[in-house]
């Protein structure tokens, strides 16, 4: 990412204002939200897991993801000064919710897109930043992040 870029995600971040953003994979599968775990885990990310108030050890299994129903499970990853968590609201979408306001500096930026990054060599797939969302299809991107190898929609 460039500079200039960088400069101008934190203008759109800045407006962001109190609305939270998003890194999301769709088309994801079980297998993928593991290769994930593990790929943020062995990148050095602080990966800490709750289950409803109470410390657990992270450790992802098929029966935590609600498809939609009651959220049981919170994890929270650290990337840089900022926390992104997830409730594993579904097996076949990976997303992470992100504070704007935790988002001022190049450095912070550099953050997101490494993360990112991990995500998508976990993943095989394009990994998007955009305002919080339930329409995955129709996001407006405000950042996304492929890594080599990985596939990114366009033949």
């Amino acid at each position: 990412m460039t500079r200039s870029e960088s400069l101008n995600l934190l203008q759109r971040l800045e407006m962001q204002e109190d609305s939270l953003i998003e890194v999301f994979v769709t088309s994801a599968s079980y297998g993928q939200w593991v290769a994930v775990l593990e790929g943020l885990a062995a990148g050095g990310f602080i990966l800490r897991m709750k289950h409803f108030d109470s410390d657990v050890p992270v450790d992802i299994n098929p029966a935590m993801f609600n498809e939609g129903d009651n959220v049981d499970y919170l994890l929270s990853v650290q990337v840089g000064r900022q926390s992104w968590t997830t409730q594993f609201y579904s097996s076949t979408l990976i997303d992470f919710q992100g504070d704007p306001r935790g988002i001022r500096t190049e450095k912070d930026v550099a953050d997101v897109a490494e993360f990112m990054r991990v995500i998508s060599e976990a993943t095989g797939q394009t990994v998007c930043l955009s305002s919080e969302t339930l329409d995955y299809a129709n996001a407006t991107a405000y950042m996304t992040v492929t890594a080599y190898g990985a596939h990114d929609g366009s033949s």
